[in-house]
């Protein structure tokens, strides 16, 4: 996990934005968040480490 400085992800209105890249299934999976919290941000990361879907809560875009 990386926290990076971006511009604007689509949503600034419904900052803080959290976007997620990985490989799944040989395929690049992308999940973009609006009004990212604590919570959200674990419940993200916990699935990426576990390989399980993405949360679908605040998710927006591709």
């Amino acid at each position: 996990m990386r926290l990076t400085e971006s511009g604007c992800l689509g949503a600034c209105s419904f900052g803080p934005v959290l976007c997620v890249y990985r490989q799944r299934a040989g395929q690049l999976e992308e999940g973009w968040y609006a009004a990212a919290d604590y919570a959200l941000g674990m419940a993200v990361a916990r699935a990426v480490h576990a390989g399980e879907d993405l949360p679908t809560d605040r998710k927006y875009g591709p």
